[in-house]
């Protein structure tokens, strides 16, 4: 069950995520990057710490984080972003508030398209790719029915925002991995039961 604290940051959050992505496209590109690292390394942060209970609501849509792997570093890169579900798939926005370049999430798996989501508890592995042509043209009129301010974010660039298609690749374990590595290296009496 999510604390006091969790409940006030989560209230935070969605103050800052809905303010940020109302007016990100007015924020000049030297700014945007540092605000979006803040505020995502928060709502990451305490989503993986509920479960998803807790910064697991955006705007009235779920997000889910997305962790790929930096196409430099090597290193994974976890994101929360909102998303649009289509069947088994799942369909991601790469608006990046409208800006003129991809997110870097977006470029990262244009390098390497394996990736693994959470929703809520649930993690699993993905493979990604971009819609083109007549599928994109059917996502994107589909994808503005869902949630309508993306046509404002497109309106602020002159790229075409790429719609990214998350597949399933294989199921993982009902809770984040986070939670398992630091349960063992707790006190046995402290940590928690975990399953898989």
């Amino acid at each position: 069950m999510p604390s006091i604290i969790d409940k006030a940051v989560d209230g935070v959050l969605k103050r800052l995520i809905l303010n940020a992505g109302d007016f990100s496209y007015l924020l000049p590109s030297a700014l945007k990057a540092p605000i979006a690292k803040v505020v995502t390394k928060a709502h990451v942060a305490v989503y993986r710490r509920s479960g998803g209970q807790v910064g697991g609501e955006n705007l009235g849509f779920t997000p889910l984080l997305l962790t790929t792997t930096g196409r430099k570093t090597g290193e994974p890169r976890t994101i929360a972003t909102l998303y649009m579900p289509d069947g088994d798939r799942i369909i991601l926005v790469a608006s990046f508030g409208g800006d003129d370049r991809n997110p870097q999430w977006c470029l990262n798996l244009r390098a390497n398209p394996e990736a693994t989501i959470q929703i809520g508890g649930e993690v699993r592995t993905v493979r990604a790719h971009e819609a083109e042509g007549a599928e994109r043209e059917d996502l994107w009129r589909r994808v503005l029915e869902y949630m309508p301010r993306y046509a404002d974010y497109q309106s602020h660039t002159s790229r075409i925002i790429p719609l990214v298609i998350l597949e399933t690749v294989a199921a993982l374990a009902t809770e984040p991995a986070g939670i398992r590595r630091r349960a063992a290296t707790m006190r046995p009496e402290l940590q928690p039961k975990c399953s898989a």
